[in-house]
């Protein structure tokens, strides 16, 4: 990994800076292609620099279209991804390790969504028979 700490200075202000553009309350397309190009840029360089990046930084080389069709990410970034994981984290999973606890944590969803289904279906013909 590249150490040299003024690359990494730089590469974190670019960083800091697309964080800045990106996050406001309201923001235009123009701004969501520079904000989206800043990060891009510093990814890449991280990645240049052998840095271990994991999956949301290529996760955010493609986040363009989500704020032009999403708008502002104030009401919808990682909210919906720190949700489920709170929720996933609450899993009962009795020291189960191996892929056990994959398995316990996807049965766990799975009965929750059917569940759901199950509920919304009853609600649907209920007040279709009304």
């Amino acid at each position: 990994m590249d150490r040299s700490l003024k690359r990494h200075y730089e590469t974190i202000v670019e960083f800091s800076a697309a964080i800045r553009i990106l996050s406001p309350r309201s923001i235009s397309p123009n701004e969501v292609q520079r904000g989206c190009a800043a990060l891009s840029r510093s990814c890449q360089s991280w990645a240049r620099m052998g840095c271990h990046l994991t999956p949301y930084f290529h996760f955010a080389q493609h986040m363009e279209p989500q704020y032009l069709q999403l708008g502002p990410c104030y009401g919808w970034w990682v909210y919906g991804y720190e949700r489920n994981n709170g929720w996933l984290g609450r899993t009962a999973h009795n020291g189960h390790l191996g892929g056990e606890l994959e398995a316990t944590m996807m049965r766990r969803w799975w009965k929750a969504k059917f569940i759901h289904d199950l509920v919304r279906i009853r609600f649907v013909l209920i007040f279709h028979l009304c």
